[in-house]
């Protein structure tokens, strides 16, 4: 398994430079080509703050965000490409989420960022359920000098952890260390550590145990507290959450991790 395209949210936002930065660093690592995918709001955005707004003036405002885009798109492409990276922007009009997922089939991994703010991070539950692809949150304020080279796999032998685990082999396969979290007291999740370990080797990499009991805290704090405790680089982890209406949101411990982590974190769903 590798990584040969990174399809990255171009969205203009100030965590904008992580997302390209840490693309930069896994395309070179992997040898993959990257896209720079721009959702713009087009007439639907220049109409939402200005309800009777001219015709010329929609028109205006729509133009005015293309060429924004351009500007930006093809500097990013630019810098990748001075780097020996192969590069690409693509701008097309809709909501994040579905732009993002319209796009995923023709990439191995989606880069976004994590916030509570809409306008940095839009529906990011959404994307991870229909881009049918993993999906690598990238945090704020971190330099991402190591990643995935200590890598814990949160597990607790469900169909989305097994997905996610599957799905970062292609870290995994390059880690130095990986560890293999499980916790609780359901006995089916020990049993399954085995399996999960013998999985994993049987694709060459090499995993630690580790349970740990719960002692009154949440998975998602467990999580957290082994990452730091073995000093992981990067979380690998099913993506769990809930339905309310139409919408997918993340559950208790997806929402955790997120809002505290501060290294890259592969969801799958």
């Amino acid at each position: 398994m590798s990584l040969r395209t990174l399809l990255v949210h171009g969205g203009v936002d100030d965590r904008l430079v992580s997302r390209t930065d840490f693309a930069t660093k896994l395309a070179r690592t992997h040898g993959a080509r990257v896209i720079i995918l721009c959702p713009l709001k087009g007439d639907a955005g220049a109409c939402l703050h200005a309800e009777h707004a001219r015709a010329s003036a929609v028109a205006h405002h729509v133009r005015a965000e293309r060429l924004r885009a351009a500007r930006i798109g093809t500097r990013l492409a630019r810098q990748m490409t001075r780097q020996g990276i192969r590069a690409d922007w693509i701008a097309t009009e809709g909501p994040v989420h579905e732009v993002l997922a319209s796009r995923s089939a023709i990439a191995d991994l989606v880069i976004v960022s994590w916030s509570e703010a809409a306008w940095v991070s839009p529906q990011a539950s959404s994307v991870v359920v229909a881009a049918g692809r993993p999906v690598l949150v990238v945090p704020a304020g971190n330099s991402f000098a190591s990643c995935a080279q200590r890598v814990l796999v949160a597990w607790n032998a469900s169909r989305e952890a097994a997905r996610a685990m599957q799905d970062a082999l292609p870290f995994l396969q390059r880690a130095e260390q990986v560890i293999l979290l499980s916790a609780g007291d359901d006995a089916g999740v020990a049993s399954s550590v085995s399996d999960a370990v013998a999985y994993l080797e049987a694709h060459d990499v090499t995993a630690r145990p580790d349970h740990r009991a719960m002692h009154g805290h949440d998975a998602g704090q467990a999580i957290l507290r082994a990452a730091r405790c073995h000093r992981a680089d990067m979380i690998v982890m099913g993506a769990f959450g809930h339905s309310r209406l139409h919408e997918w949101t993340f559950g208790g411990a997806t929402r955790t991790v997120l809002q505290s982590v501060t290294v890259p974190t592969l969801l799958s769903r």
